[in-house]
Formats: C-alpha cells, sequence, structure tokens
C-alpha cells in the first residue's frame, strides 16, 4: 500500500491510499486518509497499516498516528507521539511498535518511543544517539533483504 506523497507537477501534499494487486499488476485506489501527509513511518500489522509522524501540508512536522485497516478503509487515530517525527523509522514486534529517530521541530529526534495496545500509550525507551543510528541503519537493511528476497 501507498499512503499520501506528494505530487510532482505541483506539490501538491496527497491523502490518497494506493493498494497494488501483484496478480493483476494494477493499483487500487482505496478510502482516502483524514488528512494528506508524506514522509510518515509506515508499518504493517496484520490487516491494518500505522502511519507514523510525517509532514503536512503546511509543512508541519506531525505526532499523528493512525491506524488504517486495509480490508475496509477504516481509519483509527491512536495517541500522539511524544515528539514530532518526520521520515523516522518504525517496526513492530509482538504487539509493541517502536519508533526511533527523524527530524523534529528544529533538529534530530534522538530518542526512540514504543506504543502497546494494552498500555494504549507511548513511552520512551532508553537509547542513546548511537543506538538509534544503529537500530535505523538495521531497520533499513531488514528493509533492503527483505525487497531482495521478494524480487
Amino acid at each position: 500500500m501507498i499512503f499520501g506523497g506528494r505530487r510532482t507537477v505541483d506539490n501538491y501534499l496527497l491523502d490518497l491510499v494506493l493498494e497494488f494487486d501483484i496478480h493483476t499488476k494494477k493499483f487500487k485506489v482505496m478510502p482516502r486518509l483524514p488528512y494528506a501527509v508524506q514522509l510518515a513511518a509506515s508499518i504493517r500489522w496484520g490487516d491494518k497499516a500505522v502511519l507514523v509522524g510525517g509532514l503536512d501540508r503546511k509543512n508541519g512536522q506531525l505526532q499523528k498516528v493512525l491506524m488504517y485497516d486495509s480490508k475496509t478503509g477504516e481509519t483509527t487515530e491512536l495517541p500522539s507521539l511524544l515528539p514530532e517525527r518526520v521520515g523516522c523509522s518504525a517496526i513492530i514486534t509482538s504487539n509493541t511498535i517502536v519508533v526511533m529517530g527523524g527530524k523534529g521541530k528544529s533538529k534530530r529526534v534522538n530518542s526512540v518511543e514504543a506504543f502497546t495496545l494494552e498500555s494504549y500509550s507511548w513511552r520512551n525507551l532508553p537509547a542513546t544517539l548511537l543506538e538509534v543510528v544503529l537500530l535505523q541503519q538495521l531497520y533499513q537493511q531488514k528493509n533492503l533483504n527483505d525487497v531482495s528476497l521478494m524480487s
């Protein structure tokens, strides 16, 4: 699935959701997001996708976290991130979303935070800047490996 983005012709920020069918090799337009966004982290959680942070139409950094049901197109807003994050990395393990890095209002966000459905809240995890960078590199390497496996 592809969420939001920016049109290159006029730089207009999008709230579109597209789903790619690997059998027909065609995109299907899904119900729109409740707001336009770009540079948000996205992760799959069962039949749902979770969008984390990003930029809005006014180039404002977002604290928003949105769960998108890929079967129905329904959205549920989850509790906001602790700091705003643009271009962050996110992973999910079991029932915990972990978000790290990215850019905040004026500088790089050097923290890691976690969200669980049981607590329904975000909490900071102990991490140094080096650990955040290493976690982001590990995440990016995992995504590259996943892509090469799919080819």
